[in-house]
């Protein structure tokens, strides 16, 4: 038991001292390649560990091609979540999709998880530094105002 609160606790710290802070409010930041980007947030939407595939949608005032301009991005909207929501894959069973928030049926621990996603994620979206990606001008093609990222979301259960 005090092995996985020591291992717990090193990764914690490990995983915030990885990502750099902005300059809004201590913003994570975590975009600075086309890697899946992976956070890990408390919360008490779930009651188990449950993974998160977000899709975030951005758009930008100029093309993400061209390195010589700095990119700010105008509008920032969450495009989807999906997983296995309710913490633990079932044999059989197919990750749920949502699309927007009107799909979801269920208020525990759908609505609640969308929620979340779009007053933490899209808000730290908003303060990435855009312009730092690696290899921009290889990476999107001429005329990219608009790209979708896709973070890894782990929730953990809040004590």
């Amino acid at each position: 038991m005090i092995k996985k609160v020591v291992y717990t606790v090193f990764f914690c710290l490990s995983f915030f001292s990885l990502f750099g802070q902005s300059e809004s409010g201590g913003v994570p930041v975590f975009i600075s390649d086309m890697r899946t980007h992976i956070v890990e947030l408390q919360t008490s939407c779930v009651r188990r560990p449950t993974k998160v595939a977000v899709g975030v949608r951005v758009t930008f005032d100029s093309d993400l091609h061209d390195i010589d301009r700095e990119v700010h991005p105008i509008d920032v909207e969450l495009s989807y979540i999906e997983g296995y929501l309710e913490g633990r894959r079932r044999k059989g069973a197919s990750p749920v999709i949502y699309r927007c928030e009107s799909e979801i049926t269920r208020k525990r621990p759908d609505r609640c998880i969308w929620r979340l996603c779009e007053d933490t994620i899209v808000r730290w979206m908003w303060h990435q530094p855009y312009s730092v990606i690696e290899c921009r001008d290889y990476v999107f093609t001429e005329n990219t105002k608009r790209w979708t990222f896709v973070v890894t979301l782990y929730l953990m259960p809040r004590k």
